[in-house]
């Protein structure tokens, strides 16, 4: 027989759950708002870091190429983690199938833990608590601190509150942006104007890794945000469901134990 405490208690449980779920949500779609606006304060920069960062080089001069694997630790976000592991495996073999030299930075213990079997081939940046911006220049320290021809920034993009894109920044080295620069000064205004100004284009050059790491990792913490919402979307939707079902058990059993008392008093009643 079912026992009407434990559906009360089961009841109660999950409207406090659906309760938190609801919280939860809310929360992240208000950090989500707040958090978009930092991100689109930078388009303007990010669409001249495309230029300058521009991607004709010829791909037969690159020989050693640094990954950049940026992981999430919150809860609620597998399908973001897999999704990059994907992306960065696939980048992977495509490096290795063409005889280049690989190195790995990694932004969070998952990655950390997923790329540690070599420790010569991968670094680590896992303390992801720190602030953005600090974290950005550690990450662009760390990447400066790497050799390399061309770098890849492997994150996940928010496209939707339900779809998270992984995505990719790439870029030349310093040396390679530079020849790049002035071989192709006088077909490109914008290079011309680079390389005249009294400007350290070294210092452009970490502006903009800093700009693209920044943003590399506000997207992560954006589609963190995005897969937290929409889990607690479809969690409070599935404890909407189990309290109408259990509502319903407890006034089918609730009736029936009504039911049968009535009966034997009925019963007592006609005997007596």
């Amino acid at each position: 027989m079912v026992d009407l405490k434990k559906i009360k208690a089961s009841l109660s449980y999950l409207v406090k759950f659906k309760d938190i779920s609801r919280s939860v949500q809310l929360i992240a779609i208000a950090q989500l708002r707040k958090l978009r606006y930092r991100i689109e304060a930078r388009d303007n920069a990010l669409c001249i870091a495309a230029e300058f960062f521009s991607d004709n080089d010829d791909a037969s001069h690159i020989n050693v190429c640094t990954m950049v694997i940026i992981t999430s630790e919150r809860s609620c976000c597998g399908k973001l983690n897999s999704d990059v592991f994907s992306a960065s495996r696939a980048l992977f073999d495509s490096y290795i199938d063409d005889k280049k030299v690989v190195k790995l930075i990694t932004v969070g213990y998952k990655g950390y833990n997923t790329y540690k079997y070599n420790q010569a081939l991968c670094k680590s940046l896992s303390d992801v608590e720190l602030a953005s911006l600090l974290l950005a220049y550690a990450l662009t320290v760390c990447i400066m601190d790497t050799e390399f021809d061309t770098c890849a920034i492997l994150f996940s993009r928010y496209s939707k509150i339900f779809e998270q894109i992984a995505s990719v920044y790439k870029f030349k080295s310093y040396s390679k942006i530079r020849s790049y620069l002035y071989a192709n000064r006088k077909q490109n205004l914008l290079y011309d104007l680079l390389l005249s100004a009294d400007l350290s284009i070294y210092e452009l050059y970490i502006y903009y890794v800093c700009l693209i790491a920044l943003d590399a990792l506000s997207e992560t913490k954006y589609s963190e945000l995005g897969c937290r919402a929409y889990s607690m979307e479809i969690a409070n939707r599935n404890a909407t469901d189990l309290i109408k079902e259990n509502t319903l058990l407890y006034n089918k059993v609730r009736q029936s134990s009504i039911t049968t008392a009535l009966l034997e008093v009925i019963s007592g009643a006609a005997y007596s």
